[in-house]
């Protein structure tokens, strides 16, 4: 009986131990972002664009996707210049964003 009590008293120990760790962790990187795309949907008479953009890329270090969701002339030109400018931001149609998304996480096998 004392070699059940003794045991459980370990196990209950060395997840303590862990969840205490893991807590801990989370404090010091919490301020650490985790994301891999900015998806910003850009439509026509769309007045906040420059806004939003600004605010992602303050906010975020991450690839940038601006989505032509039927934006007009001026967008579209606002949008590639920006693109030209930004190495980390890409202006797709929706039907190219799976395709992008596709490639930009495919493991590559050696053979």
């Amino acid at each position: 009986m004392d070699g059940a009590v003794l045991t459980a008293i370990l196990i209950i120990t060395v997840i303590a131990v862990a969840e205490g760790v893991s807590l801990f962790a989370e404090c010091i990187f919490r301020n650490r972002r985790e994301c891999y795309f900015a998806v910003i949907p850009v439509m026509a008479d769309d007045d906040s664009l420059r806004e939003r953009i600004s605010d992602a890329l303050e906010q975020t270090e991450a690839d940038i996707i601006l989505l032509n969701c039927g934006a007009d002339s001026v967008h579209t030109e606002f949008c590639e210049r920006f693109c030209l400018n930004h190495e980390n931001a890409v202006f797709l149609a929706p039907d190219e964003l799976e395709k992008y998304f596709s490639e930009s996480f495919a493991i590559m096998n050696k053979r």
